[in-house]
């Protein structure tokens, strides 16, 4: 196979670059634009400040539940205990903090677990889990929200 080029060909092959790249000019954004992209990362890097926590919390989660899931009351209590430290609003570390207390059956405990769950709203599965574990007098403290 031959290769023909004439002259004619390349001037049309610029030409057709040269267009191509007048349409591909540089576009000049309003300031109001640059500025909400520039506030979004920094919102995104400083909430990247957060991540090593939330990853420590949810491994030590993970390891709480295994811990509570093989007998091991106390060292699911101080597991969760870790979790709350590094995230205290976790309703899911309160709730098994305070079912672990309660399953290690130590009533000195007791007020810590009660203490945990103040503030917070149980659903049926959690109550059911908890009632299963808590003092009955300590479940008089315990009252119906309406939906």
């Amino acid at each position: 196979m031959q290769e023909v080029t004439s002259e004619t060909n390349v001037k049309n092959v610029t030409a057709i670059d040269q267009s191509e790249t007048a349409i591909l000019t540089a576009h000049k954004y309003p300031a109001w634009v640059k500025f909400f992209a520039f506030s979004i990362a920094i919102c995104i890097l400083y909430s990247l400040t957060f991540l090593p926590a939330y990853i420590g919390a949810a491994r030590g989660l993970k390891n709480a539940e295994a811990a509570y899931a093989q007998g091991q009351f106390q060292q699911a209590a101080i597991q969760y205990g870790y979790v709350l430290n590094a995230v205290p609003s976790s309703k899911k570390a309160k709730i098994g903090f305070a079912e672990a207390v309660f399953s290690n059956g130590n009533p000195d405990d007791f007020p810590l677990g009660i203490k945990a769950l103040q503030g917070i709203t149980l659903d049926t599965d959690s109550w059911t889990r908890l009632s299963k574990v808590m003092p009955s007098e300590y479940q008089q403290y315990f009252h119906d929200v309406p939906n």
